[in-house]
């Protein structure tokens, strides 16, 4: 799977090749640097209870061993579809443009990468790490705020743009769940216009009672 003169692969590169059948590393001299994101990779897998990865310094016939494989190897037996599927995806140049197909929360179903915690009493609802946030974590339903952590990429913007560090983001691999804070709808009596509130005693939106207009995106 690995040649001389290689780029290390990532955590999500190497689950990537994890999902596609890749079970073995072929690298005749294992670096510290590659046998740690390895290990990472492998502790990721031991959670969900799924085969995991190992280094082999031979290649032996494919015939014999489908799932240990040389890089040059990999390219070669895959078909015409997959083939224009898995090269798209691991062309460097189209690596921004395909990043959903490297996203682990689509590789793995039901499973959660990222823990997120929300603080309530400090979180104003102001919306930032909504609007921030790419992957859809955060969303108002109704009289509810929805936190599906499936959904996370571990990007951490929203807990960078939070004023208030009210969310958390950690490494966490577990079995996906969606999180539900109760809300109510109050009315600004400065603007006069609806804004969710936890308890509805707010008598200003986050904007008002700021002072100003928010400047998360300037």
């Amino acid at each position: 799977m690995l040649e001389n003169g290689y780029v290390l692969p990532t955590v999500a590169e190497l689950l990537y090749y994890h999902k596609k059948g890749i079970r073995s590393i072929h690298e005749s001299s294992v670096n510290e640097e590659l046998s740690e994101v390895v290990s990472r990779v492998n502790n990721i897998l031991a959670k969900m209870e799924l085969e995991q990865l190992s280094f082999v310094e031979h290649v032996e016939a494919e015939s014999e061993h489908p799932q240990m494989i040389s890089r040059r190897a990999f390219f070669a037996r895959i078909g015409s579809n997959s083939k224009n599927t898995v090269l798209t995806s691991l062309t460097p140049i189209k690596w921004r443009f395909n990043e959903h197909s490297f996203k682990t929360s689509n590789l793995f179903k039901g499973w959660s990468f990222f823990k997120i915690k929300l603080n309530h009493e400090d979180c104003t609802l102001c919306k930032a790490c909504f609007m921030i946030c790419p992957s859809d974590v955060f969303r108002i339903a109704e009289d509810s705020l929805k936190l599906t952590d499936h959904n996370c990429c571990g990007c951490r913007l929203c807990s960078d743009i939070c004023r208030e560090k009210a969310v958390q983001i950690t490494d966490n691999v577990h079995i996906s769940e969606e999180e539900s804070f109760s809300l109510v709808q109050a009315n600004c009596k400065k603007c006069h216009t609806n804004f969710p509130s936890w308890k509805g005693a707010e008598e200003l939106c986050p904007i008002c009672s700021s002072g100003d207009k928010p400047n998360f995106f300037l």
